[in-house]
């Protein structure tokens, strides 16, 4: 019953095309994160743990850890879209954060792969605290 959902999903172009055209505005890749930051005046948060995110981090990016977004919505800015950064592809702490933010009706992207991409997959540079 489920794989013929499944293959029912799979044959419907339609759908794909809704599906991925919505995946495609709501994340950003590490390609091309200095670009959208620059055309769009994004902000980049990092939502890891502080001390993580003091070992290292994405250049420019900005730490509000998760447990702490609640209160600190007020350093972002609703105008422009807000990246958020988590641990890796399989961490969903930067889905959630999203969807807080979105509730608080702010534009907001994921950042794909998260940092563990950003460092060991494409070993782009860091920032250290």
């Amino acid at each position: 019953m489920e794989h013929d959902k499944c293959k029912e999903y799979r044959n419907n172009t339609e759908k794909a095309f809704k599906y991925f055209a919505k995946m495609l505005a709501y994340t950003v890749s590490p390609y091309s994160l200095k670009e959208v930051i620059e055309e769009t005046k994004a902000t980049l948060v990092d939502v890891r743990k502080r001390e993580d995110y003091e070992k290292g981090h994405i250049p420019n990016a900005i730490s509000i850890p998760y447990e702490e977004l609640e209160n600190k919505m007020d350093q972002l800015n609703r105008d422009y879209p807000t990246i958020i950064c988590c641990y890796s592809g399989t961490c969903l702490l930067g889905a959630k954060a999203a969807v807080k933010l979105a509730e608080h009706n702010f534009p907001v992207m994921t950042l794909i792969g998260g940092y563990k991409t950003w460092t060991e997959e494409l070993h782009y540079a860091v920032t250290q605290e």
